[in-house]
């Protein structure tokens, strides 16, 4: 009896397994769909606008002050950062000669979206090329590593876009950046779980 039943359930499995295997064969999965992904399309002047309302920004630093302000948005093409070109007020007060100078700056970063929050911010953001015009040379080394610093700790707060949740009706949610790049001088998020 027990090689019957054995028998008689080999032979439904035989006949239900070509159907699965021509599944396969189809490509078709059985399996849960992944969830759409949404792509916002952003450009230069739509994320200027945003950023601008941000600054001017003052930061104490170990010498003094440095203030950030006129800020530019930068999209590099066939790149996934952002950049930022500002002017710098450097302001060095706790040295024994105090002086003010002025200066440039380029940072760029990787964007990174909040999902709770629905923002996009500058993740690990790098100071790439400064210029300070009259700064004494004993203290370029010190005064550059210390903006260095501040951008590091202090930009990673600047909201470069926030996510208006009724421009999105109907998506999935958006948990995640999937992927960023620039194309065509706009910025492109590819937002999804």
């Amino acid at each position: 009896m027990p090689r019957f039943s054995t028998h008689r359930r080999a032979r439904r499995l035989a006949g239900v397994a070509p159907f699965f295997l021509s599944l396969v064969a189809l490509g078709v999965v059985v399996a849960p769909a992944p969830a759409p992904a949404y792509t916002i399309t952003l450009t230069q002047p739509e994320l200027q606008a945003i950023v601008a309302t941000q600054f001017p920004k003052g930061y104490a630093v170990e010498f003094g002050e440095v203030q950030l302000h006129s800020p530019r948005v930068v999209l590099t093409p066939r790149s996934s950062r952002l950049g930022l070109r500002v002017a710098l007020k450097i302001d060095v007060t706790e040295l024994p000669d105090p002086f003010t100078v002025t200066g440039r700056a380029f940072v760029d970063g990787e964007p990174a979206y909040d999902p709770r929050r629905h923002e996009l911010t500058l993740r690990a953001p790098q100071l790439r090329e400064f210029t300070a015009d009259g700064l004494p040379a004993p203290y370029a080394e010190m005064v550059e590593a210390e903006v260095a610093a501040m951008v590091r700790q202090e930009l990673p707060v600047i909201v470069v876009y926030r996510l208006d949740p009724q421009r999105v009706q109907g998506a999935s949610p958006l948990g995640r950046l999937k992927s960023v790049r620039v194309e065509g001088g706009k910025l492109l998020l590819e937002l999804g779980q």
